[in-house]
């Protein structure tokens, strides 16, 4: 219950007090002499209207109003710089037409409570539906009213939604009979992905092959110049039986002629025929020729053979190689290697 009123420089009142009665108070006084301005005072409190600054008494920077409610005391301040309100002592700020929720809650008055000068008399005027909205809001039932237009409104835009959805939905079976060849360009796709993983398999197969015979062929290539290489050897090992042989009869004919040498009767004998002797001898030196060629053949035969043998070993590690690399299976017949 609203107890006490107090204006400060509200339109004509630059200080008023009021104490209201608890049952009726009335206000009477002549015209232009500030009784709707005590309303209009009360309801800038509860309804935080009007607005603006031009109710402010002329000549004043800032107005208040005080009403003092159940005991506790409610102001709303207002000037150029700020519109505010306070309970006791605890502030609040006022923006647009709100009005702060504690204080709506200490005051607990509607709007329809409210009924200015020139209204016309309480619901005598209004239609029946605006009166049953009126007194559902009095008795806290305009929830109802609330709740069925919330519900009209939800169901509205569900309505909206689901006719959105359904178009959507058949925009979408549309494209996706537009694109029903997408289908078979995926099986196409696959298709060919798979050839390609073929492809590189047939590849990888063809390229292993190939080095395999650039080896064996590298490998034939190295056997058949240790081949020669293993013919020349036995040729001089030929040449060298020869000189072996020669070296025997020279080592004969050295010992022959040292006889002769120190037979000092042969001094009076007649001179022997020394035309086979002379071929011998000549024969001789050939040898001795052929004897130093033959060391130097030897030699060489030596490096050869070692040479044929790293050859060999070399053809035995790179066959073993290319058995581990390709197997007995050729990679691109796939049939056994002979």
């Amino acid at each position: 219950m609203i107890e006490y009123l107090a204006i400060r420089n509200f339109q004509i009142h630059r200080r008023l007090d009021l104490p209201l009665d608890s049952a009726v108070t009335t206000i009477v006084g002549t015209t232009d002499t500030g009784k709707s301005a005590i309303i209009r005072a009360l309801c800038w409190v509860i309804q935080n209207r009007p607005t603006g600054t031009q109710f402010i008494h002329r000549g004043r920077k800032t107005c208040r109003v005080s009403i003092i409610v159940d005991g506790q005391k409610v102001t709303r301040a207002r000037n150029k710089s700020g519109n505010g309100y306070k309970i006791d002592e605890q502030q609040y700020k006022a923006i647009g037409h709100d009005v702060p929720q504690d204080v709506r809650d200490l005051l607990r008055i509607a709007d329809v409570s409210i009924q200015a000068q020139h209204d016309a008399p309480f619901w005598f005027n209004e239609t029946a539906g605006e009166v049953s909205r009126q007194l559902n809001q009095i008795i806290n039932l305009d929830i109802i009213d609330t709740t069925l237009n919330n519900l009209g409104s939800s169901l509205k835009r569900t309505r909206m939604k689901e006719s959105l959805l359904a178009d959507r939905v058949q925009q979408a079976k549309s494209t996706m009979d537009e694109l029903g060849f997408v289908q078979t360009m995926n099986e196409s796709l696959e298709a060919l992905e798979q050839q390609a993983v073929e492809q590189q398999e047939t590849t990888r197969r063809w390229r292993l092959l190939r080095r395999c015979l650039n080896g064996a062929a590298r490998l034939r290539g190295e056997v058949r110049a240790a081949a020669q290489q293993k013919t020349a050897i036995s040729h001089v090992v030929r040449i060298g039986t020869t000189w072996h042989e020669a070296d025997t009869v020279m080592q004969e004919l050295q010992e022959v002629i040292s006889v002769a040498e120190t037979a000092g009767e042969a001094a009076t004998l007649p001179v022997p025929q020394m035309d086979n002797l002379e071929t011998t001898y000549r024969t001789s030196a050939d040898l001795r020729i052929a004897a130093r060629n033959l060391q130097s053949l030897i030699v060489e035969m030596e490096t050869a053979q070692e040479q044929a043998t790293t050859y060999e070993q070399k053809a035995c590690a790179a066959e073993v190689e290319l058995k581990k690399r390709i197997g007995d299976i050729c990679p691109l017949c796939e049939t056994p290697l002979q």
